[in-house]
């Protein structure tokens, strides 16, 4: 059994949250995109206890800030529901689908210089062994790039699974370090951070960036 379909969560939450707020405003969703300005969101559901910790009961705030934002995980759902790569290049898995290899790209760094390596999925993916990734039995580093993954029983949408918003995949090395300052590699870099209030992140290697606030 192989599957190599890709996913795109920023395109669901691009034709969800962010038609509503077109709408609101009375952009059209038609208008051809350019690179560079600053983007305001005020979201609904911010605490002062947040922090970029994934095993946390998490607001809109948070869960956009995190997986729309800050951190990848290893697939991603498209706004018309198929599944696409994300940190994940491709996953095959066998004919009783218990078994699972996930190759990872090569040419992802984290915030913090690090180069981004299965080791890094194990050590993410662990932090949910006991919720949502209670069926995983058994996880093997096959090379940098590579996994092996066995679950108590089969499961065909494995893949689809791995695109949940709370599987988002932090430096193995730094992962307190990483929930605390906020360290992924998505496609903006936490410039600050206030808990319950405020995010400002930096597009990596762009010059715009996005910034939330709790109104």
């Amino acid at each position: 059994m192989t599957r190599r379909t890709h996913m795109d969560r920023r395109a669901l939450f691009a034709s969800g949250a962010a038609a509503a707020l077109l709408a609101a405003t009375g952009v059209s969703a038609n208008v051809v995109p350019r690179r560079g300005g600053r983007l305001r969101a005020a979201l609904s559901g911010a605490d002062r206890l947040d922090r970029f910790d994934a095993t946390q009961n998490h607001g809109l705030f948070m869960q956009v800030a995190m997986v729309g934002t800050v951190f990848d995980t290893l697939t991603e759902i498209a706004a018309d529901g198929t599944l696409r790569r994300e940190l994940a290049t491709g996953w095959q898995g066998s004919v009783d689908a218990r078994t699972w290899i996930l190759d990872l790209r090569e040419d992802v760094t984290f915030h913090n210089g690090a180069v981004f390596q299965a080791s890094d999925e194990e050590a993410s993916l662990a932090l949910h062994r006991a919720t949502v990734l209670s069926d995983v039995v058994d996880v093997q580093f096959l090379s940098p790039q590579k996994l092996k993954i066995e679950l108590a029983v089969g499961d065909p949408d494995f893949p689809f699974r791995l695109s949940d918003p709370r599987l988002v995949i932090y430096p193995a090395a730094n992962m307190t370090e990483a929930m605390h300052k906020g360290i992924g590699t998505g496609l903006y870099r936490v410039h600050r951070f206030q808990s319950g209030r405020q995010l400002i992140g930096h597009r990596v290697q762009a010059v715009s960036y996005t910034h939330l606030t709790l109104p």
